[in-house]
C-alpha cells in the first residue's frame, strides 16, 4: 500500500566560517585597504545603485601583491572547498574511485569600507557558484539589526493571506550578525544585502565570487 509523502526539495545552504588566523593579519589588511583607497580614491568605476555611502575597491583584489591577502585568500579557497563538498557529497560519493581532487578559482574578489549608515541594498552575484563575505573590521556594538547581512527568501512572489500559507509568507529573511575573522558562503543567486552600521569604526569587508571544478 501506497504511504503519504512530504518532500522537503532544494534546500539553500549558508556556510558560516571562522578565520583562526584573523588577528594575525587584520592590522595589515586594513593598512592595506588604507594604501589602496589613497592610491585609488574614486575605488571602482561604475558604482552599482545599491550601493550607499561607501568605498568599494576593484574586483581584481585577488591579484594584488599582499601576504595578508593571499593567506586570507588561501582561507577562502578551503572555505570554498568544504561548502561545495558539503553540498555536493551525493554526487562525490557516486563517483568511480580514485575520487576527483578539486580546483578552487576565485573569479572576483574585492574590499568595501562601510562609512557610518553605508549599505548595500538587495542584489546577486552571477557567473559563480559561490559568494561570501568576510568581516575585517566592525565594532563590537554589530547586532543582529546594527551592521549584519541579510538573505532574502528565494520564493514565493506573492504572499498568500489565508493560514494555509503562513510557513511560505511569513520569515522573508535571515540575519546573520557580523563578527569579525567570520565568512559567511552562500550560492549566487541568492538575494542579499548589508544593513546599516551605526558605531565609531568603519564596517570593512572582503567579498569575492568563486567557482569549484574537477582537476583536470
Amino acid at each position: 500500500m501506497n504511504k503519504n509523502q512530504i518532500y522537503s526539495l532544494w534546500p539553500i545552504y549558508i556556510g558560516e566560517f571562522y578565520n583562526p588566523e584573523h588577528q594575525e593579519i587584520k592590522d595589515d589588511l586594513i593598512n592595506f585597504f588604507s594604501e589602496y583607497e589613497k592610491k585609488n580614491p574614486k575605488g571602482r568605476e561604475g558604482l552599482n545603485k545599491e550601493n550607499i555611502n561607501l568605498y568599494e575597491s576593484k574586483y581584481d583584489l585577488h591579484h594584488e601583491k599582499s601576504e595578508s591577502l593571499s593567506k586570507l585568500f588561501n582561507f577562502f579557497a578551503k572555505c570554498f572547498l568544504g561548502m561545495s563538498n558539503s553540498t555536493n557529497n551525493k554526487f562525490i560519493s557516486e563517483m568511480k574511485e580514485p575520487k576527483p581532487n578539486f580546483d578552487v578559482k576565485i573569479n572576483n574578489s574585492w574590499f568595501i569600507k562601510y562609512n557610518t549608515n553605508g549599505s548595500v541594498l538587495p542584489h546577486d552575484h552571477g557567473r559563480c557558484s559561490w559568494c561570501c563575505v568576510y568581516y575585517v573590521q566592525i565594532g563590537e556594538d554589530a547586532t543582529n539589526e546594527n551592521g549584519s547581512t541579510y538573505f532574502l527568501r528565494p520564493y514565493q512572489r506573492r504572499s498568500p493571506e489565508d493560514f494555509g500559507g503562513k510557513f511560505y509568507s511569513s520569515g522573508g529573511n535571515a540575519t546573520f550578525k557580523a563578527v569579525e575573522g567570520k565568512m559567511l558562503i552562500w550560492p549566487n543567486f541568492i538575494l542579499h544585502g548589508s544593513n546599516p552600521y551605526k558605531g565609531e569604526k568603519n564596517r570593512i569587508i572582503v567579498s569575492a565570487n568563486a567557482s569549484v571544478d574537477i582537476r583536470n
